[in-house]
């Protein structure tokens, strides 16, 4: 939860300076979470929920793109941000 609150901040703070795709943000974030957290447990239960993360993300993120809410660039900093903020969170607290 405390990730998900971190998400959250960091989409309020990074949007006062540009515009950030918070579909991206939040899909990447869960990415984020779930890679280091399949290399922690021994079973490959997360292996399906990981892949299936990532095909979502990239379908948000190509609807995004279709629709003409967001550029190339603002999807690129919530994804990458978001990617950031899950990984090394799950990192941090593990």
């Amino acid at each position: 939860m405390l990730i998900i609150a971190l998400l959250v901040v960091a989409a309020v703070v990074l949007n006062f300076f540009v515009k950030v795709s918070v579909h991206a943000l939040a899909a990447w974030g869960s990415i984020g979470i779930l890679l280091p957290l399949n290399k922690a447990v021994e079973q490959p239960d997360l292996l399906w929920p990981t892949a299936a993360a990532i095909l979502i993300a990239g379908v948000v993120m190509a609807a995004r793109l279709y629709l003409n809410a967001h550029t190339p660039r603002e999807i690129l900093v919530g994804s990458i941000s978001g990617f950031l903020i899950g990984f090394f969170g799950v990192l941090s607290f593990f």
